[in-house]
């Protein structure tokens, strides 16, 4: 099954979309989705569904909306419960879920390209339901925050003030969005329209809200001022490479054994980054039980180091789950980014512990592969 709440209301079984009635009753499909495999109370979905303006049958309503639905998804899939009603959903079945674990995973292009229109059609909702829309609302503009600072980050300053234009008059109020504007026009050599972008946020933040604008937004207009180095693109040219990406998520064998989680991750990770350094990997340890390496230009010698790694840890009781990709990515002060990163790092988290994913693009690279 795949479940889809970021636009339109949908259930599509093995590629089947199922007929989910009206408007309603689409609605409280996507409502108890917001809610994925936890009990919804009857009341809350009144609320949710009508808001202060309940008619007298919305009690009935629910009932005969529920009873539909259940027939029209796959036996199990929606159960009444004596505190209310709950859809089943698995891991990865639907969009907001998978939307969450990619803005966590640092793809926020491919978050974003879930979103089809408003989350759960733009419909007026009620209650909690209201703000947990308004909440995955807000976690996309953040990704397309991110987006966007990472693509400053690659020079395309110029193509992204358009862009950045439209989102201020869409979100007056969000300083982050200021700021990139800002920093795109600055780059872009249209520093007195960057100057004009601080004016105008100053006066809007203090006729809405009779506040200054945030300790960013203001370094950020004093840098512009004095032509501070910092704020141009870095000159140390992250370079753009052609590199094999090894991703690796270190994993307990054990389900048991959380004290001992941390030693055993810090003695995995040295051993790993043995058998990386020897294959002339460059690595990069990141959160505990997480390493990402850099094989310049060679999926074979990626494929060949992580094979390596899984043999030097079977003694440790720890084993990795590992992702391996090919492609252009970007090296700066920020460490290694890009799509190839990625796509190592989403199959990683996919592998099993043991396992080795290898991508389109390394497959393609590599005469070998797990």
């Amino acid at each position: 099954m795949e479940y889809r709440v970021l636009g339109p209301i949908e259930a599509l079984d093995d590629g089947r979309r199922l007929a989910l009635g009206g408007p309603k009753q689409r609605l409280l499909l996507g409502v108890l989705l917001l809610r994925a495999n936890r009990v919804v109370a009857g009341g809350e979905l009144v609320e949710a569904l009508w808001d202060d303006a309940p008619p007298a049958t919305a009690g009935a309503a629910v009932q005969v909306y529920v009873s539909r639905l259940r027939k029209t998804l796959p036996e199990g899939g929606l159960e009444t419960r004596p505190q209310g009603y709950v859809v089943h959903v698995a891991p990865g079945e639907l969009d907001a879920e998978r939307f969450e674990l990619l803005v966590r995973q640092g793809a926020p292009g491919e978050a974003l390209a879930l979103w089809r229109g408003e989350p759960l059609e733009g419909r007026e909702l009620g209650g909690w339901a209201r703000a947990e829309a308004h909440r995955l609302a807000e976690l996309a503009t953040g990704a397309v925050e991110q987006r966007i600072a990472a693509e400053l980050d690659l020079g395309r300053h110029a193509e992204l003030v358009g862009e950045l234009e439209a989102l201020v008059a869409a979100h007056p109020l969000r300083e982050r969005l200021r700021e990139l504007l800002m920093l795109a026009l600055y780059r872009a050599g249209r520093q007195a329209e960057a100057l004009e972008q601080f004016r105008a946020a100053r006066a809007t933040f203090y006729d809405e809200l009779g506040l200054e604008p945030g300790a960013a937004l203001q370094e950020l207009h004093r840098a512009i001022l004095r032509h501070d180095r910092a704020i141009e693109l870095p000159r140390a040219a992250p370079e753009s490479l052609h590199a094999a990406i090894l991703f690796a998520i270190l994993t307990p064998s054990h389900p048991g054994e959380a004290a001992r989680v941390r030693d055993l991750l810090d003695e995995a990770v040295e051993l790993a980054k043995a058998e990386l350094d020897q294959a002339g990997a460059h690595v990069d340890r990141g959160l505990a039980g997480a390493l990402m390496a850099r094989l310049d230009g060679d999926a074979d010698r990626a494929v060949a180091a992580a094979r390596a790694v899984m043999r030097r840890l079977e003694p440790t009781g720890v084993r990795a789950r590992i992702g391996i990709e090919t492609g252009e990515v970007l090296v700066g002060a920020g460490g290694v980014t890009g799509e190839a990163v990625a796509t190592a790092s989403r199959l990683a988290g996919a592998a099993k512990p043991g396992e080795i994913l290898v991508g389109p693009e390394a497959r393609a690279d590599a005469a070998t592969a797990p």
